[in-house]
């Protein structure tokens, strides 16, 4: 049986060792990406899964206060409210905005998803008389994007 001389078994050792590196660069790479990307997911989840918890803390409130008129549907026929209800309704009314500037904060940079649905959302919020007149209250207060998309959609 024919052998192999020491330098060609040692060539073949260091191309089985570059191969072995190589493969577990390519290997470790792949691990990082899968992880990252599980990572920006979950961040994402919690990111939707927080929003939509205060949002359904939000619609608590409004069923607990229907006279407020902070439903997403406006009462035909809002009454007159106390100097009370209406501290009520702001104290409600920034709360929702809060999530409004959230959720313009999270989403309007995505390409598709859940934006489109808080910017119908947000832009039938604009219309409403009781929202507009508490935006001029209130409007100052945020991010200054959220600023100019709120004042551009209520004007």
């Amino acid at each position: 049986m024919p052998t192999m001389p020491i330098s060609a078994v040692a060539e073949w050792v260091k191309i089985i060792s570059g191969l072995g590196t190589f493969a577990s660069v390519a290997v470790a790479i792949v691990v990082f990406t899968w992880t990252k990307r599980k990572e920006r997911q979950d961040r994402e989840a919690a990111a939707y899964t927080s929003l939509d918890e205060k949002y359904v803390e939000y619609l608590k409130l409004v069923v607990e206060h229907p006279q407020l008129d902070l439903a997403s549907r406006p009462l035909k026929n809002p009454p007159s409210l106390t100097l009370e209800q209406q501290a009520q309704e702001r104290a409600v009314f920034e709360i929702l905005v809060c999530l409004m500037e959230r959720a313009f904060l999270m989403y309007r940079d995505l390409p598709e998803g859940q934006w489109q649905g808080w910017d119908a959302y947000l832009k039938g919020w604009c219309q409403r008389e009781n929202f507009r007149r508490l935006w001029g209250e209130l409007g100052y207060e945020f991010d200054q994007g959220f600023m100019d998309y709120i004042g551009k959609q209520a004007a």
